[in-house]
């Protein structure tokens, strides 16, 4: 397990994001694919949902989801194949209703599980179909409401 010192954390968490570390490790160690778990409305800028509750109050807690889309444009250029998976709110209890994936830059709400999130990452490591691909997931109740088929998730 790896230990910073508070002061240095401190220097880490603003410049630059912990996961260039991770994503630069990977890269010098021959990792083929890297998955980053990242948030709905991380690039809210780029569909005018900056000013959308959802935004500005997960945004609230210290500039978080602008500090992801530093983290995702890093991963975008660093020549690794990756996998973006950009859940909703995440919940604590286990899976209720249906995995709803979508497309980047279309969810501004949801909730998700973490064991759905940990599931959608794993079949991203697998599916030739997640390279360089961001995916947004969370869980539906509504009647009718399916999960996809796994090929169909990326």
């Amino acid at each position: 397990m790896l230990f910073v010192p508070p002061a240095q954390l401190l220097s880490l968490m603003l410049n630059p994001p912990l996961s260039f570390y991770s994503q630069d490790a990977a890269k010098a160690a021959g990792v083929k694919k890297f998955v980053l778990v990242s948030s709905i409305l991380t690039d809210a800028g780029a569909w005018n949902q900056r000013g959308s509750a959802g935004f500005k109050i997960t945004n609230a807690f210290g500039g978080v989801l602008d500090e992801k889309i530093v983290a995702e444009k890093y991963l975008r250029k660093s020549g690794l194949d990756y996998t973006i998976v950009r859940p909703g709110g995440l919940k604590s209890n286990g899976p209720s209703g249906a995995l709803v994936v979508s497309g980047e830059n279309t969810l501004n709400k949801g909730e998700v599980s973490r064991d759905t999130v940990a599931l959608v990452c794993i079949q991203a490591l697998f599916a030739p179909k997640s390279a360089n691909r961001v995916v947004e997931i969370y869980e539906s109740e509504a009647d009718g409401a399916a999960t996809p088929p796994v090929d169909q998730w990326f």
